[in-house]
């Protein structure tokens, strides 16, 4: 008796949950990561449509009239494309937003083959190949898209050390979590009914995974050290791609830029700020985020990540060669700029083949 009222009751919170999302977001709740939020929102919205047609259906069963459900349909063939466009803006923000647009072409074709029929469209028959196509074809898309998100997701965390000293700020926790909780939600589509003989159980678990993408999606942080606008700045002075911009200093120049950073480094020391950023820096010494990256890729010889941690680990060195000294490993990471014991433990180690207190005995030994 009680299995039907707690389906409705399940699908009507999973529903109003997802819409709520999706309107607060699309309004801007969040000051971060905009234009990903709006296609999160977008996503939100028509994976609503879902929990909204399966209320409907289970309420006023055959009595809903055949356009309502036209309505209800149609969006979630746009669940997958607005999920991975949400990803490649919350990724790349600046990013051209036309070109991405091809992705919802295959989802304009289902839809025309699987509605003009009601439309009184006639469509040839479709040889079998098709019909399987257009069976499968969400399922196709979860697996497909999921893993583009995935290499996506990877290839940034790639290119965090590149603009950040302290990699550990830039959580993509996040962003992973609302992936799972996506690819999750396809998987079960696919399996739940073998798992779960109730119903109830089946839409709790969607409630479960719905309460737990909205909890990351409403406690996101920023994924770069600078606002939305600057951020295409900060990815080509990142990027491996030749660009004439980085190439106007001239020799002359580069070295002068280069002492700069020397001086700067070594009188206001910089490096010690866990939290120092390539924006950050570019703006100390007057330059933009392009200039610096080519002034310590052509004049440095290293990244922002190896150049700053080269700064921390000989000053942990030095502060390890005093002698008689009272402060531990842990005070030594935090003196020399590093806000984590196990990143200062694994850079010391790659440096020296040495952690911190074999390299203390070494010294102890030669003195």
């Amino acid at each position: 008796m009680l299995e039907k009222p707690l389906i409705l009751l399940s699908h009507a919170l999973s529903g109003g949950i997802l819409v709520s999302l999706g309107l607060a977001f699309f309004s801007g709740l969040l000051h971060v990561n905009r234009r990903g939020n709006r296609w999160m929102a977008a996503f939100s919205l028509c994976l609503s449509t879902v929990f909204i047609q399966q209320l409907v259906e289970l309420a006023f069963g055959e009595t809903i009239s055949v356009g309502l459900l036209i309505v209800l349909e149609l969006p979630r063939w746009a669940i997958v494309p607005c999920f991975y466009m949400a990803v490649r803006f919350y990724l790349a923000p600046q990013c051209e937003q036309k070109a991405y647009l091809l992705h919802f072409i295959p989802t304009i074709v289902l839809c025309t083959l699987l509605f003009a029929p009601l439309l009184g469209i006639e469509i040839p028959t479709l040889p079998m190949l098709g019909i399987w196509l257009v069976r499968y074809f969400l399922y196709i898309q979860v697996f497909g898209y999921g893993v583009a998100c995935a290499l996506l997701i990877r290839n940034h965390q790639r290119n965090v050390p590149r603009f950040t000293s302290d990699v550990r700020s830039v959580d993509l926790f996040w962003i992973e979590a609302l992936l799972i909780a996506f690819v999750l939600m396809g998987f079960w589509k696919v399996t739940g009914s073998v798992f779960f003989a109730s119903a109830w159980l089946d839409t709790g678990l969607y409630l479960l995974l719905i309460l737990y993408f909205a909890y990351h999606m409403l406690f996101q942080k920023a994924i770069y050290p600078v606002v939305d606008t600057d951020v295409s700045d900060l990815q080509d002075a990142i990027s491996d791609r030749p660009s004439s911009d980085r190439e106007r200093l001239t020799a002359d120049q580069l070295a002068l830029f280069v002492n700069r950073l020397h001086v700067l480094m070594e009188e206001e020391r910089y490096f010690l700020d866990p939290s120092l950023s390539l924006p950050a820096l570019a703006s100390k010494l007057h330059l933009s985020v392009h200039e610096l990256s080519y002034v310590l890729n052509a004049g440095v010889r290293m990244n922002f990540y190896q150049y700053i941690n080269t700064l921390r680990l000989t000053e942990a060195k030095r502060l390890l060669s005093v002698k008689n000294t009272q402060w531990s490993v842990q005070e030594v990471a935090v003196r020399s700029g590093f806000n984590s014991k196990t990143t200062f433990y694994s850079a010391f180690k790659k440096d020296t083949g040495l952690t911190p207190k074999q390299y203390i005995l070494q010294l102890q030994t030669h003195s």
